[in-house]
């Protein structure tokens, strides 16, 4: 069911047997557990599930339902078949005798473009910012250096980018931004990381 839908997309589950085995189909889980795991997701995740955020994990425990979960990607949710999830924007799209799968139709897509942003530098002043009432992740990102060439309006729209294709070391997003924007991606930051516009290192 999760293979027929084509575009890019995450899961989470609180079932923990199925925390890593959906790599093998491809299926990506923003749960899951690894020997070596970026302090800065953890952070995120803890954060997202309501946890202390300095007390890093390896172990990517997924236990409850946060819009947190939307800014990446987090479509699906895989749960037992006694859970369900009352949410307006959340939808049964599947069931067996052993899951229940539910669709959150507000969730963000994996790129999309803001023309708007708010310098912040500190973790936990961020945090804050992202669950504030005045926060819109799909008007406006929060960064940690100034950029100039922004228009720092949060009306303007864009439309949203098309993901060509996405790979492990590699992703092609075809983008028209109508004025100067950042382009965001629902991908983890890591060193080494380059962005090309056009061809060109941006």
């Amino acid at each position: 069911f999760l293979k027929s839908d084509k575009q890019p997309f995450r899961v989470a589950t609180p079932i923990f047997s199925l925390l890593n085995t959906g790599m093998l189909e491809g299926i990506e889980n923003v749960g899951g557990y690894d020997a070596i795991v970026l302090k800065s997701y953890s952070e995120f995740i803890n954060f997202a599930q309501g946890l202390p955020t300095d007390e890093p994990n390896t172990v990517m425990d997924i236990r409850s339902v946060s819009p947190m979960l939307g800014l990446l990607n987090v479509k699906y949710y895989i749960l037992q078949p006694a859970m369900q999830i009352g949410l307006s924007t959340f939808e049964l799209v599947f069931q067996n005798s052993r899951y229940k799968v539910y669709r959150d139709n507000g969730a963000l897509p994996r790129s999309f473009i803001v023309h708007d942003a708010w310098m912040i530098k500190r973790r936990e002043a961020v945090f804050r910012a992202m669950t504030s009432a005045g926060f819109n992740p799909t008007s406006s990102a929060i960064i940690d250096e100034a950029i100039d060439s922004l228009p720092n309006d949060p009306d303007l729209q864009s439309p949203t980018p098309r993901v060509v294709e996405h790979y492990p070391r590699k992703v092609f997003i075809e983008a028209d931004l109508k004025e100067p924007g950042l382009l965001v991606l629902g991908d983890v930051y890591y060193p080494g990381w380059k962005a090309f516009v056009d061809g060109k290192e941006s």
